[in-house]
């Protein structure tokens, strides 16, 4: 183990469902190479209506993002595997969901996040036509005038 191994393994040891989440929340919000404010805004109301964060302050959503970008940045693409690992079945769908809304906050899909996205169902084991129905219903609830 490396001089640093320690610190490591503690942020891989204080994964939790709510933190593995926003993990995916924010490698999603990255998938096109930039964090646009419409998906930080589309995070913040995330927070606020999903039962999964719902119940934190401020403070604590702040502390899993935080968090959600430090294990993005020491485990790399790892982290997205360790994320999935500590999600049921039904958060890895509500995951799924919940990064369909964010690659959709700016009205636009990038090659670049319609390509994560699709790796996205695979990696967190979303069938097919889960995902399907998960995509079209997150953009018929988008829809503009």
């Amino acid at each position: 183990m490396g001089l640093f191994g320690n610190m490591k393994s503690n942020l891989i040891e204080k994964l939790n469902p709510q933190n593995a989440v926003m993990i995916i929340l924010i490698k999603t919000m990255a998938a096109d190479g930039e964090i646009e404010p419409e998906e930080i805004s589309q995070l913040n109301a995330i927070c606020c209506r999903s039962p999964l964060f719902s119940q934190n302050t401020k403070e604590e959503d702040d502390h899993l993002i935080d968090f959600a970008i430090r294990m993005l940045q020491q485990e790399k693409e790892n982290a997205l595997t360790l994320a999935a690992a500590q999600l049921t079945p039904e958060l890895q769908e509500t995951a799924f969901a919940l990064s369909t809304d964010i690659v959709l906050a700016d009205g636009v899909v990038t090659d670049e996040e319609e390509a994560f996205i699709e790796q996205l169902g695979s990696d967190l084991q979303v069938g097919s036509e889960a995902v399907k129905a998960i995509v079209y219903t997150t953009i018929a609830r988008n829809r503009g005038l």
